[in-house]
């Protein structure tokens, strides 16, 4: 059996905008073990003017809620940051990054290697300025580092 839950985006006292979902909490397989944890993860579109974000659940009882940030967190990277050569061994990618609100960061860093087509993550949530990954798949390419918050 599924339980409906839903995303509310709001603003102050008026809702902005629901996205329903479902999710299980019966064992795996059909079993009829309950389970009271399931991780599920959704990307969603922005809804403008948003200042609150819940999950709530059938019954319209809030189980989170997120007041959303009127300051984006900034993030720039330092090195390599346009026309160094890296050869294949150990490479330091090191970035600055502040969040005006004090908010806590995590960083996800990725690759591209065809001018931003496409994006492979080679470290993920990371929770200082600086990450070291192994560079061999960087013979003979030209590529783009992408630091995200």
């Amino acid at each position: 059996m599924a339980t409906i839950a839903s995303f509310y985006f709001q603003k102050v006292e008026s809702i902005l905008s629901v996205i329903n979902f479902s999710i299980s909490f019966i064992g795996p397989e059909g079993s009829e073990e309950i389970v009271d944890f399931n991780p599920f993860a959704f990307r969603i579109p922005w809804v403008y003017g948003t200042k609150i974000i819940q999950i709530r659940n059938a019954k319209g009882n809030v189980l989170a809620e997120k007041i959303v940030s009127e300051n984006s967190p900034v993030v720039t990277v330092v090195y390599p940051n346009g026309g160094e050569e890296i050869y294949p061994g150990n490479c330091t990618i090191r970035w600055n990054a502040y969040d005006i609100d004090g908010d806590k960061l995590t960083f996800d860093v990725m690759l591209s290697a065809d001018n931003g087509e496409n994006w492979i993550p080679i470290g993920m949530d990371i929770k200082e300025n600086a990450y070291t990954c192994n560079m061999r798949c960087c013979k003979h390419c030209t590529g783009y580092i992408r630091c995200t918050i």
